[in-house]
């Protein structure tokens, strides 16, 4: 009988040893036809010994039904400090265990924003803003592994991703506990977009102009929202807020020039423009980072955004490739 339960594929490496775990594990069978067979149960721990056993018969990988996809991904937002220190696990699989929960979580905000919901964010985003102060290698990763087909969480995850590496880069000298608010405005700068009626949201197509003008309500949204759950600072709320501005005053939600845009909204409005530029859809061509990269030195360089951030930040993407003057 065929199986139709789904089952998501996790590294080995994510289970702590002699932590009690809230979910089944699986493993898939060899041969002809795969099955996922039921090898330990949630409530009970995983030994050093399991985890020797399976390195010793080359498994690797295990699996958890979708059924159990919320216990398993709660228990990688409370281990997630852990694995991130885990010396053991190579930057690589760091990275995607790293960018899977936090992509994972942000699906899951922009579904139902609530309270307890910005709790975990919170959580997890301080954790990620911690692997990007702490080890160069696996932000590299992290950003080499960003997906690029449309959507708003794998956008808000990459923006803040690319925002706190750029933000590291920029600012010296300002505490660990800044950047966990600013990390909290980059991963959150589109939460406005959860209150947009989802034919807008994902209409295949360029949006005609009352679309369009409902589409630019939501940095103001996004603040308003921030702003009732007080689980992130009003200067970080900014970030939400500004994230569509322009130096030269043609952005929007209120057109600020120059030096009205806050240094953090700057950030996240470069940042931004390169995902949306580099991002697959139905209606618009995916630039390669080189050539978004150019497409802002030619076209946007003084008008839109400032040079010196610009020939910083394209250093996250291409060193050494594009010529910022």
């Amino acid at each position: 009988m065929e199986q139709k339960q789904q089952f998501v594929s996790i590294d080995l490496n994510i289970l702590r040893i002699d932590i009690l775990k809230p979910f089944d594990i699986y493993l898939k069978t060899d041969g002809g036809r795969q099955q996922y067979v039921l090898y330990s149960k949630k409530g009970s721990y995983f030994t050093n010994k399991i985890k020797q056993t399976l390195l010793l018969n080359k498994v690797n990988t295990i699996y958890v039904s979708e059924d159990n996809r919320d216990l398993y991904q709660e228990y990688v937002e409370d281990n997630l400090h852990y694995i991130i220190k885990d010396n053991s696990i190579a930057p690589d699989q760091k990275s995607k265990i790293v960018y899977d929960s936090s992509k994972y979580l942000m699906e899951k905000l922009f579904e139902n924003p609530r309270s307890s919901m910005f709790a975990r964010t919170k959580k997890t985003v301080n954790n990620i803003v911690r692997l990007i102060l702490s080890d160069t290698e696996t932000t590299s990763s992290l950003i080499r592994i960003s997906e690029y087909d449309y959507y708003t969480y794998t956008h808000s995850v990459n923006v803040g991703i690319f925002s706190v590496a750029f933000a590291r880069e920029l600012l010296k000298g300002i505490s660990e506990q800044t950047f966990y608010e600013l990390g909290l405005g980059f991963f959150l700068h589109d939460i406005g977009k959860s209150r947009i009626p989802v034919e807008i949201l994902n209409k295949k197509g360029p949006l005609n102009e009352d679309e369009w003008n409902f589409m630019k309500k939501h940095p103001e949204i996004g603040y308003k929202i921030l702003e009732d759950t007080g689980y992130i600072k009003k200067e970080s709320a900014t970030i939400v807020l500004q994230h569509h501005e322009r130096v030269n005053g043609s952005g929007y939600p209120k057109g600020l020039q120059g030096d009205e845009i806050h240094l953090f909204g700057k950030i996240c409005s470069l940042a931004d423009t390169f995902d949306a530029m580099t991002t697959r859809r139905s209606y618009q061509k995916a630039y390669s980072a080189f050539e978004a990269c150019n497409v802002i030195k030619d076209k946007m360089i003084q008008k839109e955004f400032d040079r010196d951030f610009f020939s910083k930040f394209i250093r996250l993407f291409t060193p050494g490739d594009v010529n910022p003057g």
